[in-house]
């Protein structure tokens, strides 16, 4: 039997669901997800697959704007988050668990989501398949929304260590480049406020913006677009993040 997918244990871990509810406020995650929305176009009503959506800190900003949103992520953890934090605020939508591997959407959506760096977490076969099935996911003429770091821009300003502070909590990532795998190999430590450490590993395939296209492209998406940020800005080299926009044949 192999051993399970690093993300199993990361996406779960108490200390990395604490530091990720520290490090957003509301107001950005509310900020980010109508940039996203904007940026597609998207008004109330249209259907929205926020994919993966750890503790739903878009997909409730969506909800709130009068979208129809769902949202799926494989963490427990995330998902009872987001289910509390939704409830609270008396939103109606829904957070399922789910594979991304393995969606089985068939073409309900208007727009898919994949925000904040969460593509390119399994090996190409298996990203291949995510596509899959944003793409089957979308209705015709539906569009997806990655919004990622990509090679053009993280590798001029890469650094091997790297703080965060999020509210009381601390992340140090210490990050190795594989140039054979093109994959960013990172040692999480956390600390909480407390002064409690917990060590997690994350493995992410970074893409060339030619490469994920042409991913994108066998799964059967077309009409590309690519930004600097949500916010439209244009892309650049060295610079920002890569955010890519495709649509489904109408």
């Amino acid at each position: 039997m192999s051993p399970p997918h690093w993300t199993a244990r990361f996406f779960s871990d108490p200390a990395w669901v604490a530091t990720q509810a520290a490090r957003f406020s509301a107001a950005q995650s509310a900020e980010e997800a109508h940039a996203a929305a904007a940026l597609l176009g998207l008004l109330p009503g249209d259907r929205v697959l926020d994919a993966p959506c750890g503790d739903g800190r878009h997909a409730l900003a969506l909800a709130a704007a009068g979208l129809r949103v769902v949202g799926v992520d494989t963490s427990p953890a995330l998902l009872d988050a987001g289910r509390a934090r939704a409830s609270a605020a008396a939103l109606d939508l829904d957070l399922l668990p789910h594979d991304l591997r393995s969606l089985d959407f068939d073409a309900c959506f208007d727009a898919v989501l994949c925000l904040w760096g969460s593509f390119g977490l399994f090996d190409r076969p298996d990203d291949l398949a995510i596509a899959r099935g944003y793409r089957r996911a979308l209705a015709p003429g539906g569009r997806l929304l990655l919004d990622l770091p990509c090679i053009e821009t993280l590798l001029p300003q890469w650094a091997t260590r790297h703080w965060n502070r999020a509210g009381e909590h601390l992340a140090l990532e210490e990050r190795r480049w594989d140039p054979l795998t093109g994959r960013a190999e990172v040692v999480w430590t956390l600390v909480d406020a407390a002064g409690e450490r917990t060590v997690l590993r994350s493995s992410i395939h970074i893409y060339a913006v030619a490469e994920l296209r042409h991913l994108l492209e066998e799964a059967g998406f077309s009409a590309f677009s690519v930004f600097g940020g949500l916010d439209g800005a244009p892309f650049e080299v060295g610079r920002g993040r890569l955010v890519l926009v495709a649509q489904v044949p109408d």
